[in-house]
């Protein structure tokens, strides 16, 4: 059964295949231990990840990613899906 996820002042809407994703894992906690989600590169992990988090895991959540520019990518994802201003901790960059 698919959940629908009040959409923010910002507009943001989860694509059919995102809300599903997001759903399994919920659904899939009180089952599963461990999850692992798989999508192919810009079909919105990141959405998915942040829809995650607003649900199971308001309290602190740490991404890590490689690059920069992923680590902003990621973060004005979060702020425009679930409308949360996270901190960055990157080399000099602290979070406050």
């Amino acid at each position: 059964m698919i959940s629908e996820i009040e959409t923010p002042a910002n507009g943001f809407t989860p694509r059919g295949y995102q809300q599903q994703a997001h759903d399994a894992v919920i659904n899939g906690d009180n089952q599963f231990q461990r999850q692992c989600i798989v999508m192919p590169t810009g079909s919105g992990i990141t959405p998915v990840a942040a829809m995650i988090m607003d649900t199971k895991l308001p309290g602190k959540t740490l991404m890590l990613a490689h690059r920069e520019d992923l680590i902003d990518q990621a973060h004005r994802t979060v702020r425009d899906c679930i409308g949360i201003e996270a901190g960055i901790e990157m080399g000099l960059q602290h979070s406050t």
